[in-house]
């Protein structure tokens, strides 16, 4: 805005399109950024894939995507581990089933608060890792770029993005059956073992 300093004119403002429309993408990106959710293609040498033996309708190899810049890149195997789901599933506040997820990686649903804030429950009740399966059960393919929260918290467990319909199937076997946990092994090396692609579940086989 410009005013005279000769004589009390009223004030003329210019707004530009492009300043407009800048802010606009900010505003954007941030409502995005701040929901966890950052768009990204990616590739097979980006995914983190575990294998489920238990239960045994569901025993697939499935991929995962581990969150971009937060928590622990996954450097150790966990062999026959129990991937137990968190009791509430968003894991937005303390865990009633803490006991069963210490130890071992808890399955978290996307939803209620930040990945990094499941992460650091899960990690506060002793879980080794995290995998945040996203709430649309339908999504079978749609991957979710998981990135901070822009607090100053960190995690000290790795934490991995896995499609909806893989991480509905596995609650929902297990439900059937009564079972607290599915049993897991993570990372298998589909580089060294190809063959291995060959058992991705049939509803996100890609």
């Amino acid at each position: 805005c410009m005013t005279s300093s000769i004589r009390m004119v009223k004030p003329v403002c210019r707004f530009s399109l492009t300043g407009m429309l800048s802010a606009l993408l900010v505003c954007l990106w941030f409502s995005l950024t701040e929901s966890g959710y950052h768009p990204r293609r990616h590739y097979l040498s980006d995914g983190v894939y575990f294998r489920l033996i238990e239960p045994a309708d569901v025993a697939y190899v499935y991929r995962t995507i581990p969150a971009r810049d937060f928590g622990m890149r996954l450097t150790q195997t966990f062999s026959h581990i129990p991937l137990v789901p968190t009791d509430p599933p968003e894991s937005c506040s303390a865990l009633t089933n803490g006991y069963d997820v210490s130890g071992s990686v808890a399955l978290v649903t996307r939803g209620g608060c930040s990945f990094l804030s499941k992460t650091l429950i899960a990690q506060n009740h002793g879980a080794v890792a995290v995998l945040i399966t996203d709430s649309n059960s339908e999504n079978n393919g749609n991957w979710i770029d998981m990135i901070h929260d822009f607090t100053e918290r960190g995690a000290d467990i790795p934490a991995m993005f896995m499609l909806g319909s893989d991480g509905h199937h596995i609650k929902q076997a297990l439900s059937e059956r009564g079972m607290k946990a599915a049993v897991i092994s993570i990372p298998v090396n589909v580089t060294v073992h190809p063959d291995l692609l060959l058992n991705q579940p049939p509803w996100t086989l890609q």
